[in-house]
């Protein structure tokens, strides 16, 4: 490094010279120093990491000799030499930290007479072993110094009655001082209130390389000879609960949350098979209440680690009383003849045509249209321009315009056929803005086709609030005038008759001979309009639906849940011969997605922008013979509303183990009524909110708010207590696991279809509008020079005062779980693209902040790792089950030995930093290992679970790991597992409001704040099971 001098010396000294003598000292340094600064930290890089590695430990001091003790300075500390807790030779010191001020025990001026030891760069880590004998957790300061007064400083908390190795690496180390040039290790208590004896012995420095803690792949974790769980096999399935005869026959049933019956109805839904038991997905039998077999079409969703079927999605026909269901049997295995299965799907080298025997319609492989042309009955109902629409700045921007769209047969089989068309909208003289993705499902024997029409945005959302926007020459605001389908049926609208539902009524209208307009402008407002938007009438809900007929034939249209996402509309236009669905109207104003001042606020600074933000609707095109009365039209766009649902019963999915070994509520109810009761509870307040105020719109609907309030916070206090959204305390979505989750485990577990209605509006928000779906900084050349992993496709926003402000540039707010549960019960599409979207964004470790590659909170970790969990068993992708391998092994080699996890990982020192993260452990961490460990038993990560679940019991007291102290009993048999969580049980009993305040009545603590119900509604569950099958159940 001597030769090295002069060079640094010189050319920093030449720099400076020569921008003195163009201006002012002042101006000549500001310019100078970041250059100074980076040219000195690369040469400082550069000899650092040319140094000849030391390949031996050097011994600071071991206290086996009186030597080692003059080397340390004492300040109202007692030492003296010790026999007791050595971990290194015969002896070790015993340091006795007074009640003072600031006790320490620091070595100094020995660091002067030994150059040798001043100088760490050669080394890996820096360690010392200390005891604690308290009965209590200790804390100590470690502060390291060099010679020019920089120090490095680490709080250290020691266990009761533990031994921990201390290790701070070099490469660590050599960011906050000089390792060339260390001058004081100083080790003290700030202000103690008793005194505290510490047992410390062993301080050195090794080698870099040496590994003191070993990986997740070492022999003795992979080979362990003895059981994964000692409770028994955690996945062990009780067959002969469920066995029949030769077969297993298990209960599923078919929801009808309507007042009406149906008969026949194609149903869908997601059933759980036990590890082991089925290889086929043909392998099944579906019966109904008589015995008769089902014709049925499956389609296999998730895979146990085995190569079984873990998730199996089904489709039937089936039947239904009103409020009641049908339920129907599945028996397994039964080999099926599939070589007869006929599809009704066929392809030309320019378009798909498909024949449902009801219907029969062709969609052009070379411009997309909904369908090119529909024929019934053999005569043409849909006539060629059905096109999906959008507009923007005056113009209207089609879907047939992409002449470079792709269109897939996703689904083929006998009794579904599925089609996914994918393009850009397109003007007239060929420039693309916003896509679309649409699938179309079509039913064997039926006259309905289910359309799910997703909406990408792709322009550019205006910010003006974050400082990386300021001073940029960017895009004006671009907002969306219209969003529609035009379905053209010249034949049916012409002399046709309009009939709509709205208010609980039928209305009709004759002889339509100009535009007529329904529109729902708000949740509780709508508006009949004719030519030229003179008012005809108004309402508060429509019922979603409209039918055009002319006697002969007709067409029922109809939006899911229209009401609640307005503004929305429907427009017969007699002079096209079209029915248009308005999904965006643009009688409503331009939809506008800039970030606004609400993202301004406590711990936000408006990041997020509106980048690739989607909206997907489900719709249904049902084509009838005769007027609405006769073909039951309403009928059919009630049941559409809220369609049938296959779902097994919650007895099998608990036999299964599939979501993990969670009772099914009947279980639950038997011996924990009051647990059962207070979840309920909890559930019931979360969905009383989002009804009271009227969350509702197409942006906001499936949200909710945070916290409900008067204090201001960081800011001052409100006049009046509310919802306030603002910075970080605005819209929800996107903590933890999620509220949604634990809706759909509950639905799951109970069958009971309002958790399943407020889980799947949750789900579909989290899928669209709060996932980023399209890099348009990367696409967009007029964005040069903005930050681009902001618009990061699978990323998902921090909860925000908008749905898309917070931050998304790394993964401690993007969790996929909930959506793939949401897939894995509805057999939903693009929730599987979500998820895949959002893995991709995983595979590319998204973990550090904006400027800080030295920081990366430990959730983001724990998100991935989780997540890729999850999408290994939907997809098969070895890349993700690699990835997680390395997250998995990053958390066990970065655990503390009490048990915790660091807030944040350091990537760029390769050190975990900032101390314990209570609320990062509990609700990210220690889910995200057991996820792993069911997938791999891998025994190191058995024990990083038990040590982190031992550590929460003891520092958190209230926390809701129900999951993690259950899944330590089965690994370990010890009940005092059981014993925590009975305690847990009653302190969230005794903590939940019961009045008649519809604010708090059922929250559980103080804060009214939907972060609660993430943390009870799905962890809690998970307790029964335990309890239940160790025969200690508490009193009821």
């Amino acid at each position: 490094m001597g030769k090295l001098k002069p060079y640094i010396i010189g050319a920093v000294a030449g720099i400076l010279f020569v921008v003195f003598l163009g201006g002012g000292a002042y101006i000549a340094y500001k310019a100078v120093k970041p250059l100074k600064n980076k040219i000195i930290t690369k040469l400082s890089n550069l000899r650092f990491n040319s140094l000849k590695k030391a390949t031996n430990d050097l011994v600071i001091a071991d206290f086996e000799t009186p030597e080692d003790f003059k080397k340390f300075a004492d300040s109202n500390v007692e030492i003296v030499v010790s026999k007791e807790y050595t971990t290194s030779g015969a002896y070790c010191a015993k340091v006795t930290f007074k009640k003072s001020k600031s006790p320490s025990f620091k070595i100094e001026r020995y660091f002067e007479k030994d150059k040798q030891l001043s100088n760490w760069a050669a080394y890996g880590s820096f360690l010392f072993d200390i005891y604690n004998p308290q009965n209590s957790p200790q804390r100590l300061i470690l502060q390291i110094k060099d010679k020019s007064g920089d120090r490095y400083k680490q709080d250290i908390t020691i266990e009761p009655n533990a031994k921990e190795t201390i290790e701070i690496e070099i490469a660590a180390l050599r960011h906050s001082v000089s390792v060339f040039n260390i001058s004081q290790v100083n080790l003290f208590r700030w202000e103690p209130q008793s005194d505290s004896v510490f047992y410390i012995d062993n301080m050195r420095l090794v080698p870099q390389g040496i590994k003191i803690k070993k990986s997740i792949f070492d022999p003795e974790f992979l080979n362990a000879k003895e059981p994964v769980y000692a409770t028994g096999d955690y996945f062990s399935f009780p067959s002969e609960r469920w066995q029949k005869g030769d077969a297993r026959e298990f209960p599923i049933i078919v929801t009808n949350p309507t007042p009406l019956r149906f008969k026949d109805l194609p149903v869908r839904g997601g059933i759980p098979f036990p590890k082991g038991e089925l290889t086929s997905k043909n392998d099944i039998a579906i019966k109904d209440g008589q015995g008769n077999s089902m014709s049925y079409q499956s389609k296999v969703m998730a895979k146990w680690n085995d190569g079984s079927i873990k998730w199996l999605l089904l489709d039937f026909p089936a039947s239904a009383e009103p409020g009641i269901g049908g339920q129907y049997t599945i028996d397994y295995p039964i080999k099926q003849d599939t070589s007869k299965q006929n599809t009704f799907v066929f392809q030309t080298s320019d378009q798909v045509i498909v024949d449902t025997g009801k219907i029969k319609f062709s969609v052009s492989k070379k411009a997309f249209r909904l369908f090119d042309k529909l024929w019934m009955g053999g005569k043409e109902v849909v006539s060629a321009g059905s096109d999906l629409t959008m507009q923007f700045r005056g113009k209207a921007y089609r879907s047939s315009n992409d002449k470079k769209y792709t269109l897939t047969i996703e689904e083929d089989g006998p009794l579904v056929v599925g089609l996914k068309a994918e393009g850009w909208f397109v003007d007239d003289r060929g420039r693309q803005f916003c896509k679309f993705l649409t699938r179309i499902k079509a039913y064997k024997g039926e006259s309905f086709v289910r359309v799910y029409h997703t909406f990408i945005y792709t322009g550019y959302p205006e910010n003006t609030y974050h400082y990386l926007y300021k001073g940029k020459r960017l895009p004006k605001n671009e907002t969306i005038e219209e969003v529609a389908i035009n379905l053209r049926i010249p034949e049916v609208v012409k002399e046709g008759v309009v009939t709509f539902g709205a208010d609980n009524q039928v209305i009709q209208k004759k002889d339509i001979d100009a535009d007529f307009k329904i529109l729902q402008k708000k949740d509780d407002h709508f508006e009949v309009l004719k030519a030229k938007g003179e008012k005809i009438g108004v309402g508060k809900k429509l019922e979603g639906w409209v039918d055009v007929t002319n006697g002969q034939k007709g067409v029922c249209a109809v939006v899911r849940k229209l009401w609640q996402q307005f503004p929305k509309g429907f427009e017969v236009d007699p002079k096209e011969g079209a029915l248009v669905l308005k999904l965006w109207p643009k009688e409503a104003g331009d939809m506008d997605l800039k970030t606004t001042e609400k993202t301004l606020g406590p711990e936000d600074v408006a990041r997020g922008s509106a980048f690739g933000l989607a909206k997907t609707h489900e719709l249904v095109f049902y084509f009838h013979e005769g007027d609405y009365k006769n073909a039951k039209a309403r009928e059919m766009a009630l049941s559409a509303q809220e369609p049938p649902l296959v779902l097994s019963s919650p007895a099998w999915l608990s036999d299964t183990k599939a979501l993990g070994a969670v009772s099914d509520y009947s279980k639950g109810l038997a011996y924990f009524q009051k647990y059962e009761d207070s979840l309920e509870r909890l559930f019931d307040w979360a969905d009383r909110q989002k009804k009271n105020f009227k969350w509702y719109g197409m942006l906001d609907f499936g949200d909710t708010l945070s916290w409900y309030r008067q204090e201001g916070y960081d800011e001052p206090s409100y006049d009046e207590p509310g919802w306030h959204p603002v910075g970080r305390w605005g819209w929800f979505n996107c903590e933890g696991v999620g509220v949604h989750m634990g809706a759909l485990l509950q639905f799951a577990r109970t069958g009971n279809y309002k958790y399943f209605e407020f889980g799947e509006d949750l789900s579909r928000h989290m899928m669209d509008v709060d996932t980023c779906h399209f890099n348009t900084v990367a696409y967009d050349k007029r964005l040069k020079g903005i930050y681009q992993d902001y618009s990061q496709p699978g990323s998902m926003h921090r909860h925000s005062g908008d749905h898309w402000g917070g931050r998304n540039e790394e993964a401690s707010h993007t969790n996929l779980n909930g959506i793939l549960l949401y897939y894995y019960i509805t057999g939903n599409d693009r929730a599987l693209d979500v998820a895949k979207e959002t893995g991709e964004f995983f595979l590319k470790h998204p973990i550090t902040y904006f400027k800080h590659p030295d920081i990366a909170p430990n959730r983001g970790m724990a998100n991935i790792l989780m997540g890729e969990v999850a999408l290994y068993e939907a997809t098969g992708d070895e890349r993700l089950k690699k990835d997680a391998d390395y997250w998995a092994n990053m958390f066990f080699e970065g655990q503390n030995r009490n048990g915790s996890f660091n807030e944040d990982y350091n990537p760029r020192d390769k050190r975990w930093d900032n101390g314990p993260h209570i609320g990062y452990m509990n609700g990210y961490d220690l889910p995200a290992l057991i996820d792993y460990h069911k997938l791999t038993g891998n025994k190191a990560i058995k024990e990083a679970i038990v040590k982190l679940t031992d550590y929460l019991s003891a520092h958190d007291e209230y926390g809701a790991i129900s999951e993690g102290l259950a899944y330590s009993y089965f690994l370990t048999g010890d009940k005092k597992y059981l014993e925590v969580m009975e305690k847990r049980l009653e302190s969230m009993l005794g903590s939940q409001r019961n009045n008649d305040d519809p604010i708090m009545n059922g929250m559980i603590y103080q804060k009214p704040y939907y972060a609660r119900v993430v943390e009870f509604l799905y962890f809690t569950p998970y307790a029964f099971e335990a309890l239940i099958s160790s025969q200690n159940t508490p009193t009821n």
